[in-house]
């Protein structure tokens, strides 16, 4: 009779030490998760502003054109022509791909979580657009 009590007190105490081992377990993976839900949001946050500087970065050119173009009946073709100061230029880089009196079409691309994705925004006299996001997963 001692030693069933013996028994069924160890396999309390294995019992016991087994689930909240599993409990420690699980509350781990859970704050675990936690964390990286909280890092993928402000990771994410990261590179919504980054796009800011391309939105920015578009409106400038797509005014600087417009202007360009009431001066001399004919678009930019080239930056230079716009006399664009890249002063913000940090994260990414615009070329005039086409341009002509009657449109342009600009291209703004940049890396801004260095993967192989590549952030690109087309910009031409009356659409700004973000034809690839690298913000995006």
């Amino acid at each position: 009779m001692k030693n069933l009590i013996v028994i069924i007190l160890v396999l309390a105490v294995l019992y016991f030490g087994y689930t909240m081992f599993k409990k420690n377990k699980v509350q781990e993976v859970v704050v675990e998760e936690g964390k990286k839900e909280i890092f993928d949001q402000q990771y994410a946050a990261v590179l919504y502003a980054k796009q800011a500087e391309a939105k920015l970065l578009a409106q400038s050119l797509q005014a600087k054109q417009s202007e360009y173009q009431a001066v001399n009946g004919v678009y930019a073709k080239d930056l230079k022509e716009l006399g664009f100061d890249f002063r913000m230029k940090q994260n990414y880089s615009a070329a005039i791909a086409s341009a002509d009196n009657q449109t342009f079409e600009i291209l703004i691309t940049g890396n801004i979580d260095n993967d192989p994705a590549i952030d690109t925004w087309k910009v031409t006299p009356d659409k700004i657009e973000n034809i690839l996001s690298d913000a995006e997963k």
